[in-house]
């Protein structure tokens, strides 16, 4: 981001935020399925769940395991 906020960028209108499906995911898992989708394909950044060799960070693993129960919550499927 910080690349296309420069002065001499060729960008025309910088992203911004992006999507922030990280911090949205709760709404957009909600709207998919107001939409109707019985299908939602997702990735886990590995490099947030183990940022160096062997440490695992708790908070992330626990943001995954929120992203799978909403998505959980709101599906068809009997679980």
């Amino acid at each position: 981001m910080e690349w296309e906020l420069r002065p001499d960028t060729p960008c025309k209108e910088p992203s911004g935020a992006a999507v922030e499906h990280y911090r949205r995911y709760g709404r957009d898992v909600a709207m998919l399925a107001g939409l109707g989708f019985n299908t939602y394909r997702f990735s886990v950044e590995w490099a947030r769940i183990e940022p160096s060799e062997g440490v695992f960070d708790e908070a992330q693993l626990n943001h995954y395991r929120r992203v799978v129960a909403a998505v959980r919550r709101t599906s068809s499927l009997p679980w």
